[in-house]
């Protein structure tokens, strides 16, 4: 009656096992994806300007501003970085040490969707 009345089925946490996981997981990884972030790629490239962007199919590439990567661009390790795209104002690359938590973002976000087909 609620879901009618509201127009929306929100599953209550406990009445499938899957998407309870799944919703758990990606708060972990959403955290790690953000302690990353702040920790060590603003480190590297010396701004706090670094944030997550996609690029099709590509999640959390990182988005660099062209004037910070410029700087760094030279000291950075051969294959740790893979540019993706780049504007007159930012670099975007995917960081190969992000490729393992993007796959498990990918899939717990997939059985959050087939846990929600399930309500």
């Amino acid at each position: 009656k609620k879901a009618a009345k509201d127009r929306e089925v929100k599953p209550q946490k406990g009445m499938i096992a899957a998407y309870d996981d799944a919703v758990e997981q990606l708060s972990e990884l959403a955290g790690q994806f953000e302690t990353v972030r702040k920790e060590f790629f603003c480190l590297t490239f010396g701004t706090k300007e670094v944030a997550y962007t996609d690029l099709g199919k590509d999640l959390f590439l990182l988005e660099i501003p062209l004037a910070a990567y410029s700087k760094v661009e030279k000291n950075l390790p051969i294959g740790a970085y893979t540019e993706r795209a780049r504007t007159t104002k930012f670099v975007k690359l995917i960081a190969k040490g992000l490729e393992e938590h993007v796959i498990s973002f990918k899939k717990h976000t997939a059985t959050k969707a087939n846990g929600l087909v399930m309500v």
